[in-house]
């Protein structure tokens, strides 16, 4: 049975979650998984790319994971993937961490009952991490090709995270910035939702599995790293062009 559900769009610290998931001992999941997109595991073998990162992604074999996907069951396919996979022992419970869930939320609650943690940031913080992976040169230039594809993509996503407001008791929603400033209630709230205590020691982070957390503790820097590196030209056209994602703004 699956423990819980992570989405939230991409570089919105989806990965430090899973990360504070993982502190209790009890938890465990691969990089990305992606299945619950889809209307039943077997067509997961043509979600690309989702379905071509399972191998590595969950230390699985090509073998097993076929076999994992030869159900229409999902709570079938996480009982097999746990089995196959060699990062999850059995004294732990699965849980499945995939941003992309954000965008197709809707058909994800429709695919399983786990309960589902949805984290959000700043608007103005998610184009600067993009800027900065872009090579952080040039602003206006690339601001002008980047806002409308990054748009049409956000809107996706808060359309995901208004499905999970009208849904409270199966969508927990958390801001970062909530998570990084309020620590201590941000994640009590989160383990609740899941049905597990929170323990301080949870926010050491020790023993983490992959790279992409910045820290091993949360830190306020990866929320406020834009307020130095925009001017306040720059901070207010992106205002303006995502001003219709108002309940991610963090002032």
């Amino acid at each position: 049975m699956l423990k819980a559900v992570i989405c939230g769009m991409e570089h919105s610290g989806t990965t430090l979650l899973s990360d504070l998931l993982r502190q209790s001992g009890t938890l465990e999941s691969g990089f990305e998984c992606g299945v619950l997109m889809t209307d039943s595991p077997r067509e997961f073998p043509e979600l690309d790319p989702f379905y071509g990162f399972m191998e590595e992604g969950w230390s699985i074999s090509k073998k097993d994971l076929v076999e994992c996907c030869n159900t229409d069951s999902f709570d079938e396919f996480y009982k097999r993937l746990k089995a196959a996979s060699a990062i999850t022992p059995e004294s732990m419970e699965l849980f499945d961490k995939t941003p992309r869930y954000v965008a197709e939320l809707t058909k994800v609650m429709q695919n399983t009952d786990a309960p589902i943690l949805l984290i959000h940031k700043d608007p103005r913080a998610a184009v600067f991490s993009d800027y900065k992976r872009a090579g952080g040169k040039g602003f206006d230039k690339w601001f002008d090709k980047y806002s409308r594809g990054k748009r049409r993509y956000m809107r996706r996503c808060y359309a995901g995270y208004e499905a999970g407001k009208a849904n409270p008791s199966r969508v927990h929603s958390i801001a970062l910035e909530d998570l990084c400033f309020a620590s201590r209630d941000t994640c009590e709230g989160i383990f609740k939702h899941i049905g597990l205590k929170f323990d301080l020691t949870y926010l050491l982070l020790e023993n983490l599995r992959y790279k992409n957390t910045r820290a091993k503790f949360v830190s306020a820097d990866i929320v406020l790293e834009y307020r130095k590196g925009f001017s306040k030209s720059d901070l207010k056209r992106i205002e303006t062009d995502f001003a219709e994602f108002d309940d991610w703004f963090y002032d």
